[in-house]
């Protein structure tokens, strides 16, 4: 990337980064982070390498500014998280995803018998999500708070029926 072109201008960087196992909204909280320390300890590397330079006032007031524009950027996107969960909860047909009920494991007899495990993928990212973003320091809501707990209970159990599940589905094939 050349200096002072756009992200706009990059093919290909539309959106940022993709990180695993979580959302794109969280994804792009962690890229932003990421972004802003990299400012940060690049403005103290300066300040003490150019910090007799007349531009320098310039360049730390210009990057405060692209950090306070970062930081806004971060809460946009997390206040747009809680919105989306706290929607998905008021939804019936959504917050059952969020929800542990039913059965944990059946037989899928219209697949042949399969052994299928009934644990939301939503409400994987979603533990991941409220966990990534607790430890950036985010306020977790207490409603997202409680299920992400109750699906901790289960996480393990889950996956281990996952891989169990895929196991005895293998065995048939």
């Amino acid at each position: 990337m050349r200096t002072g072109q756009s992200l706009d201008a990059i093919p290909g960087q539309e959106k940022p980064p993709q990180s695993c196992n979580v959302s794109e909204t969280v994804s792009a909280i962690i890229w932003s982070r990421q972004l802003m320390l990299k400012i940060q300890n690049n403005i103290k590397v300066a300040k003490g390498l150019l910090a007799d330079l007349s531009g320098m006032q310039n360049l730390e007031s210009a990057s405060n500014e692209i950090v306070r524009t970062i930081k806004d950027f971060e809460s946009n996107l997390f206040n747009d998280w809680v919105t989306g969960i706290e929607r998905a909860m008021s939804n019936p047909s959504e917050k059952s995803k969020f929800e542990m009920s039913g059965q944990l494991m059946e037989f899928d007899y219209e697949a042949g018998g399969l052994l299928k495990v009934n644990y939301s993928e939503k409400l994987v990212t979603l533990v991941k999500d409220a966990r990534v973003l607790g430890e950036h320091g985010f306020k977790i809501p207490k409603a997202v708070h409680s299920i992400t707990e109750n699906a901790k209970k289960f996480y393990k159990e889950g996956l281990t029926l996952k891989q169990a599940a895929n196991f005895f589905n293998s065995m048939g094939t």
